[in-house]
């Protein structure tokens, strides 16, 4: 069970690639490019976008039409990404074994915003026979929030290593972003005040005065779109600026090959997101000093690390990048290397795989 993400989709292929049945459990309309060997069930809602206090209603009327999949499906496995709706679903389905992965904010601000949702999380937490999740930092919250502390295994959502890899800039991509051969700055993240992409844009005025033909490109959609071009327009740095949109998981390498820095300003994040992609793309990269990012990223070594909302300190780290080569191919050839090691998607789902197997060893099924 999950919600429509680059990072679902990644991990159910693994599985599908590796010959086990696949079922996904949705309530949204999945990815046009699906994997086809993954068959698929939606959950149907009678009313979508209710305050939170009527959702629970939803959820015993899911609960049901879920109870209905696994009755036709007979799983091995019930595993549900995200921990709250997704994995309270599952927990009340009283399936077993029954697996839970936390991804970020489900952990560390849902909780927060009334006693109802943090009862809920906690439920969830103590009915699922395995969690997992990216960080050291969203285990610690787990725990916090009642889990068991043997339960739970750090699994990162990887980075298939083939597939995002250093490639020269594609000279149609720099056309159509009309960007051409200029130093572009890339951000990943949605247009959502979580990301924080105001200080981004605040930060250019400073950049172009020292490298006036750098380019930024916005990666995604969100509903502060329309207030960030204002601010490029007011800023007097809208002809730096591309806002390229939502783009296909699949055309991501392309963007982070035709990009020279990857920068992400996120003020609350599970772990790295798409920095981590970049890394792997041979990028240096750029992030705010928040969760587990500097495991991933030792300032001054193969990145920097910046306090949050710190638009002047963004700006004195591109320009730095911006005009010293040499120091960008050795952050970048240095963090290719440490996601070599330390973040390979098929070495992370492997292990995920044996998780899988121990659980239905024990129950007694298949394997």
């Amino acid at each position: 069970m999950a919600s429509n993400n680059v990072h679902t989709y990644r991990w159910l292929n693994y599985f599908t690639r590796t010959g086990h049945e696949v079922h996904l459990v949705i309530s949204e309309e999945p990815y046009e490019d699906i994997d086809h060997r993954i068959k698929i069930h939606r959950l149907r809602l009678r009313e979508k976008g209710l305050p939170w206090f009527k959702t629970l209603e939803n959820l015993w009327r899911l609960e049901s039409q879920l109870k209905k999949v696994i009755r036709q499906t007979a799983p091995d496995i019930l595993h549900a990404h995200t921990i709250e709706h997704t994995a309270i679903l599952g927990a009340l389905s009283g399936f077993r074994p029954f697996v839970a992965t936390a991804w970020g904010s489900d952990i560390l601000i849902a909780p927060q915003k009334s006693a109802v949702r943090r009862l809920l999380v906690r439920y969830a937490l103590r009915h699922a026979d395995l969690l997992t999740c990216d960080t050291e930092h969203i285990r610690d919250r787990m725990v916090d929030l009642g889990a068991e502390p043997p339960k739970i295994n750090i699994i990162k959502f990887g980075v298939d290593v083939d597939e995002f890899k250093p490639a020269p800039r594609e000279e149609g991509l720099a056309q159509e972003l009309n960007i051409g051969d200029s130093p572009a700055i890339l951000s990943l993240r949605r247009l959502e005040a979580l990301y924080d992409i105001e200080t981004i844009i605040k930060a250019i005025p400073q950049v172009v005065t020292e490298v006036p033909r750098a380019k930024f490109v916005f990666l995604g959609e969100g509903s502060q779109r329309a207030m960030l071009e204002e601010m490029a327009k007011s800023l007097g740095v809208a002809g730096n600026v591309r806002f390229a949109g939502a783009v296909p998981a699949k055309e991501v390498p392309r963007y982070l090959n035709a990009a020279d820095i990857c920068v992400s300003t996120a003020l609350s994040d599970a772990g790295p997101g798409g920095i981590i992609e970049a890394m792997s793309c041979e990028l240096p990269v750029i992030t705010t000093d928040f969760g587990d990012n500097r495991k991933w990223v030792e300032d001054g070594a193969n990145g920097f690390i910046i306090p949050p909302r710190s638009p002047d300190t963004l700006a004195a780290r591109i320009i730095t990048l911006l005009k010293d080569k040499s120091l960008r191919e050795r952050f970048g050839k240095a963090n290719r290397q440490i996601i070599m090691e330390r973040n390979n998607w098929a070495k992370e789902m492997a292990q995920m795989e044996k998780l899988y197997l121990g659980l239905v060893r024990k129950k007694g099924g298949r394997s």
